[in-house]
C-alpha cells in the first residue's frame, strides 16, 4: 500500500528548516572586577572612599607617633631605618652639575669648566656646618640622614631656609630642619588645609608651624612660603595622592605588622620563661617538707610552715613579675 509523502509548501526564496528543540538558556555569566561582589570576603568589607587630605587629617599624628615609637623601641625596625639609610643617603648626596651649554650660550668647555667650579663651591658649602646648617651643628651630608629618617616617621620634611651671615661661613643661605609635628593640622576649607595656606589655583602660600615662646608655650604662626622675590622660605617635602598637601608615613602599612612582630617575640619569650620556672623537679626518697625545708632559710623555717612558705613566696613571685603581653597574649 503506497503512503503520501507530506506535502509542505515553502515560499520561494526561503530554506526549508526542520523544526528543533527551545534553546535551553546559559547559565548566568559576569565579568566584573571582585565578582561583582559576591565573594564572602567582601561581605563586610566596604570602605568609604575620602578626599586624600580627610584620611592624612584623620590618621598623621597617630601614625606618625607609632612609627617613632616603633623605631625607638623596635631593635630590627630601627636597623632597618639605618641600613636604608645608609643604602639612600650615604655620607650625603652630592651635587652632579650638568649645565646646557647651548642654552647659555658657552662652548662645551666653558660649561664644563663652570661646572667644576660650581661643584667645588657645593662642596666647599656643603662640608662646612657654619655655612649650610642654621645651628651651625652638622654638615648638608648629616642633614641630609635626618631629614630621611624623619621622612620615614613622619612621611614629610618640613624646614626653613633663612639667611644667615656669619663669621667663618661664606655663604647666607642655611638650612634649618624643623619636626614634621610643628607643622599644624588646622583646616579652614577652602584656602587652609592641614596647616597650608593655598592660593586660589592650589599652590602653597604659607605655612601654619607652632612656635615656642620665652615660656615654653606654643602658638600658630604663619610664615610665607616664598619671598618677595620667589627665594624658597620653607621647605616641605612629601609624597601624595593628587591634591593633597601633607605625606603621612610609609611605614603606616606595616605599624600593624610591627606590633604583631613585637607581641609574638614577647609571648614566645614569657612562654619559655615560665617553662623553664615550672620544669624545676626535685627527686629524693625524703618527705616533701623536708625537701622544701632544705630549700629555705632557717628564720623562713621558724616563721612559718613549709606550705606556708611555698604559697607565700609563689604570691610573691606573681606580685612582682610582669607576664603582660597584651590583650591578644
Amino acid at each position: 500500500m503506497a503512503h503520501d509523502k507530506p506535502r509542505v509548501r515553502v515560499k520561494a526564496g526561503r530554506a526549508l528548516v526542520a523544526p528543533s528543540a527551545p534553546i535551553a538558556p546559559s547559565p548566568g555569566v559576569s565579568a566584573a572586577y571582585m565578582r561583582g561582589g559576591e565573594l564572602p570576603l567582601f561581605f563586610r568589607w566596604q570602605p568609604a572612599l575620602r578626599d586624600s587630605n580627610d584620611d592624612v587629617r584623620a590618621a598623621w599624628r597617630l601614625a606618625a607617633s607609632r612609627a617613632v615609637d616603633a623605631i625607638q623601641n623596635s631593635g630590627w625596625l630601627a636597623g632597618a631605618v639605618d641600613q636604608s639609610t645608609a643604602s639612600v643617603v650615604g655620607s650625603g648626596l652630592r651635587l652632579n652639575a650638568k649645565p646646557d651649554a647651548e642654552s647659555l650660550g658657552m662652548s662645551d668647555g666653558e660649561a664644563n669648566r663652570w661646572a667644576e667650579r660650581v661643584e667645588a663651591r657645593f662642596a666647599m658649602w656643603a662640608s662646612s656646618p657654619r655655612s649650610c646648617d642654621a645651628g651651625a651643628r652638622f654638615t648638608f651630608g648629616q642633614l641630609q640622614g635626618q631629614a630621611y629618617r624623619h621622612y620615614l616617621a613622619t612621611g614629610e620634611v618640613l624646614g626653613s631656609l633663612p639667611w644667615i651671615t656669619r663669621p667663618g661661613g661664606g655663604w647666607g643661605t642655611k638650612l634649618r630642619l624643623l619636626p614634621a609635628w610643628r607643622l599644624s593640622t588646622e583646616t579652614r576649607p577652602p584656602h587652609l588645609v592641614n596647616g597650608v595656606e593655598l592660593d586660589d589655583d592650589g599652590a602653597p602660600r604659607a605655612y601654619r608651624i607652632k612656635v615656642r615662646d620665652a615660656n615654653g608655650s606654643e602658638r600658630d604662626e604663619t610664615f610665607a612660603a616664598v619671598d618677595a622675590y620667589g627665594r624658597p622660605l620653607i621647605l616641605h617635602i612629601f609624597e601624595g595622592e593628587p591634591g593633597q598637601v601633607r605625606g603621612i608615613s610609609p611605614l603606616a602599612p606595616v605599624l600593624k605588622v610591627v606590633r604583631q612582630f613585637d607581641q609574638l617575640a614577647d609571648a614566645t619569650l614569657s612562654a619559655a620563661l615560665i617553662q623553664a620556672i615550672f620544669a624545676a623537679m626535685f627527686q629524693s626518697p625524703a618527705p616533701n617538707e623536708e625537701v622544701i625545708a632544705g630549700l629555705q632559710s632557717e628564720d623562713e623555717q621558724q616563721d612559718a610552715s613549709a606550705l606556708e612558705s611555698m604559697v607565700t613566696g609563689k604570691k610573691a613571685w606573681y606580685r612582682n613579675t610582669d607576664l603582660d603581653v597584651g590583650v591578644t597574649g
